[in-house]
């Protein structure tokens, strides 16, 4: 695809709608009736979708230990599918039993790529998949979504979703449940915890590192956290 229809892609809400339904709708439904078949034994499998920046992604790290509570590994496989852009930091404490790494761009430019990327998706078979992007978008997370074939699927009603209110109506057929957005003015480690419906207190707290950065570049009064 050319770089200047990708660009109109990435701006334009309906360009992105006239994409899905003259191409990637018709991709999307091919890669659902032919997955990658992959053998399952034992425990169930959790899929996190995490498609946006690099920002976002090491503020929702501090949300891992809340993943691994809720998600034990005992009863679940978790893993997650990121944007291959912070592949190399992605996942360092071993939160995710496997991750699956998606070029983003080429997954709305190119039909051959993004087939093989959602028949992998398929095929991971996902009893759970949460998308918890809290900005959704239409062409990518909850496209992924769809073509999980999990039997709950998990996502926000969003804020300033990337997407036209017939988009928002349409996509939000392919969730199973959609939380309810986070307040105006909240920062996103809070309303990563909201949507995980955990503690703050108790499960997401200044104690790693990576987390002591966050709280330090985004001067967050760490007194919310005692």
């Amino acid at each position: 695809m050319p770089q200047a229809a990708l660009r109109r892609i990435k701006k334009s809400y309906l360009a992105r709608f006239a994409a899905w339904a003259l191409v990637h709708n018709f991709v999307d439904l091919l890669a659902m009736a032919l997955p990658i078949r992959r053998k399952h034994y034992g425990r169930k499998r959790v899929v996190f979708v995490k498609l946006d920046g690099v920002g976002d992604y090491i503020i929702w790290t501090a949300a891992f230990e809340a993943i691994r509570g809720k998600y034990p590994s005992l009863e679940f496989e978790r893993i997650l599918i990121a944007n291959e852009r912070f592949r190399e930091f992605a996942d360092i404490d071993g939160t995710f039993d496997e991750r699956v790494f998606i070029n983003v761009a080429k997954l709305a430019s190119s039909p051959s790529y993004r087939f093989g990327v959602m028949r992998k998706v398929g095929g991971l078979g996902a009893s759970v998949i949460v998308n918890p992007r809290l900005t959704r978008d239409f062409l990518w997370g909850d496209s992924v979504v769809r073509c999980s074939g999990a039997e709950t699927r998990i996502g926000s009603e969003g804020i300033e979703n990337l997407m036209s209110p017939f988009q928002e109506r349409l996509s939000a057929k392919w969730y199973t449940e959609l939380k309810a957005s986070p307040e105006p003015g909240i920062h996103e480690l809070f309303s990563n915890a909201s949507f995980l419906e955990v503690d703050l207190q108790g499960s997401i707290q200044p104690r790693t590192a990576r987390t002591i950065l966050i709280v330090k570049c985004y001067q967050i009064d760490t007194s919310l956290f005692s």
